[in-house]
């Protein structure tokens, strides 16, 4: 028994491995129906309008979560620009490139590239921008998951056609992921 579980074997979080495994199969079976659904709603609203609309609703249950909880504090400048380069890239570019993809490409693929991109992204730009160091394992990791995502989205898409339009969803896609990795 760790340190974290009570005399009964339960986690000290009260979640017993049953739910915590339910849990993470509903947050799985959610993640991986966003795509299809979003595909869906490109072909009828706008990429833009779609994506606003996805984070108004979102906003107005954050804010309900915020006063309920006593409100927030007030941020600071440096706080603010930083919030704004995230939003600008991390909620507009990648919803908008996103959205504007899924009217090009196919939903498989954008479920095929944007899960693993921001960690292809982040790493080099973490040793870039705030001098980490690349140790040997991220180097393997990066490297298997490179190689991965090669030969799942190799077979993806050498066996349907591959035209300049669904090339430049893929673009798209791995911009989208970009933006979300910074």
């Amino acid at each position: 028994m760790s340190a974290g579980e009570v005399a009964t074997g339960i986690p000290a979080s009260g979640i017993t491995p049953r739910r915590a495994y339910l849990q993470l199969l509903v947050t799985v079976s959610v993640w991986g129906g966003t795509f299809t659904v979003a595909k869906q709603a490109v072909a009828d609203v706008d990429p833009l309008a779609l994506g606003a609309g996805r984070y108004v609703v979102g906003l107005m249950v954050l804010l309900i979560f915020v006063r309920a909880q006593g409100g927030l504090t007030r941020p600071g400048r440096r706080e603010l620009v930083l919030c704004g380069v995230m939003a600008l890239a991390g909620i507009v570019g990648f919803n908008l490139l996103t959205f504007a993809g899924l009217e090009l490409a196919l939903a498989g693929d954008a479920a095929l590239i944007m899960p693993t991109m921001p960690a292809a992204v982040t790493i080099p730009l973490a040793v870039v921008f705030f001098g980490e160091h690349f140790g040997r394992w991220q180097v393997v990791g990066l490297l298997l998951l490179i190689a991965g995502e090669v030969l799942v989205f190799r077979e993806a898409v050498f066996g349907q056609e591959l035209d300049g339009e669904r090339l430049a969803g893929v673009g798209l896609f791995f911009g989208a992921a970009a933006l979300w990795g910074v």
